[in-house]
């Protein structure tokens, strides 16, 4: 061990990349077998729900809410960083495409200026709709 300080952290580096190879592997293969056994309908199933309505403005809304809104406001609207429910009866589209846009110094909403006006408008109606 005087000579060869840095074997056993060679040793255990190896050791972990070896095991980390292996479970990947074991991963990929489960996943295979998993679609397997449900056929080819849960993968038809998977690619349709990847897929979004574009004409439809609140498949788009519910898409751009879950993917920049859910973490904070929460799946019903009632999140731990502000509640949403009823917003429609308390702010107009407009108010709420601003509130995006700036943010709300007021209530410790982070503005997002770069969140497209699209989305924006998207979320607002999806939230006016659904969050009442």
């Amino acid at each position: 061990m005087k000579g060869k300080p840095l074997f056993p952290f060679a040793a255990i580096a190896v050791v972990g990349l070896i095991l980390m190879i292996s479970l990947s592997f074991i991963g990929v293969t489960q996943k295979e077998e998993r679609l397997a056994l449900e056929g080819e309908d849960a993968v038809e199933e998977q690619q349709t729900q990847e897929t979004v309505d574009t004409s439809d403005p609140m498949a788009l809304g519910e898409q751009a809410y879950q993917a920049s809104c859910i973490g904070c406001h929460g799946g019903s609207f009632d999140g731990p960083m502000g509640n949403l429910i009823g917003i429609g009866d308390r702010r107009s589209k407009e108010e709420i495409m601003t509130i995006i846009h700036e943010g709300g110094e007021d209530y410790g909403i982070p503005g997002m200026p770069a969140f497209p006006e699209s989305d924006a408008e998207a979320i607002a109606e999806y939230l006016i709709e659904v969050a009442n």
